[in-house]
């Protein structure tokens, strides 16, 4: 008896260190880039779902030009059919928490003239965060002229509808309204994700304030403001968005934060603003 059951603990705990990777540097989905680790291969870690494509309709394959390396992914759909396909993870859900401040890098080329949309999703029902696309107001600038273009968008730009960070399964998703007009095609290339750190460097006035210690171990944490006629408001957000704890932290002060037991252990992120100031970080609560 005593075997078995540690037999069967044994492998809970395989199935849920399995399910819940806590992925870190840059990583990617589809990249050529020297630097990313944790790059997934079709087939064996990642699956391709894609929606409407039935009758031939639609099709993903390779096309010419990548944007870098060998290949693309070509996604091509007729007229008059709402389309998408997303890389659906086959190792379990993934934890991206690491790259909760962080940003998603795509290289985009279409001439579509539809809304279309990046999301992520978390396990659970219509759980993600999304970035659209819409002609006119595109963002940065992203130009429709069937050329490769850089998309280096933060994480929390997304917008979350109950995404759980922690929980990611669907790491790359793109999908959009039907054209009543002409065929749509969208080249995709060089996805991964990347923390902060390696995504942009923080500003002098950033440097000046430090948030210590963390993780936090007893419900209480200092904000130091070094930064001149700079007041702060501070913002702990939990992982599917939600602001749970606020509050105003002056300039040139030592500020003590008591948390006590109003925020469950786990992983947040904390948002510090001010005149000078635009600070995120990855707040760990023991």
């Amino acid at each position: 008896m005593r075997k078995l059951l540690f037999f069967l603990i044994a492998f809970l705990c395989f199935q849920l260190s399995a399910s819940a990777q806590l992925a870190s540097g840059k990583w990617g989905i589809a990249t050529d880039a020297t630097d990313v680790k944790g790059s997934y291969l079709p087939g064996s870690d990642f699956a391709i779902d894609m929606w409407n494509w039935q009758n031939g309709n639609q099709s993903l394959g390779g096309g010419t030009n990548p944007f870098g390396g060998a290949a693309f992914y070509n996604f091509k759909v007729v007229q008059n059919q709402w389309w998408g396909f997303g890389f659906r993870s086959l190792k379990g859900s993934i934890d991206m928490s690491n790259f909760w401040d962080g940003y998603i890098h795509i290289a985009v080329k279409t001439t579509t003239t539809v809304k279309f949309y990046i999301e992520v999703i978390s396990e659970g029902s219509e759980k993600y965060g999304q970035l659209n696309f819409i002609p006119g107001y595109d963002p940065q600038s992203f130009i429709r002229d069937g050329l490769w273009h850089e998309i280096v968008f933060p994480l929390t730009r997304t917008g979350y509808n109950g995404l759980d960070i922690s929980k990611i399964t669907t790491f790359f998703c793109l999908k959009g309204d039907a054209c009543a007009t002409a065929p749509i095609e969208i080249g995709i290339d060089d996805m991964y994700w990347m923390p902060k750190a390696t995504a942009l460097k923080e500003t002098n006035a950033n440097a000046n304030v430090l948030v210590y210690p963390n993780p936090v171990t007893n419900g209480q944490f200092t904000v130091k403001n070094s930064e001149p006629n700079s007041d702060l408001k501070l913002r702990i957000f939990d992982l599917t968005g939600k602001e749970v704890f606020s509050k105003e932290i002056l300039t040139s002060n030592d500020n003590s934060i008591q948390l006590g037991n109003q925020l469950s252990k786990g992983v947040y992120m904390l948002s510090l603003k001010g005149k000078n100031i635009n600070k995120q970080e990855k707040l760990v609560i023991e």
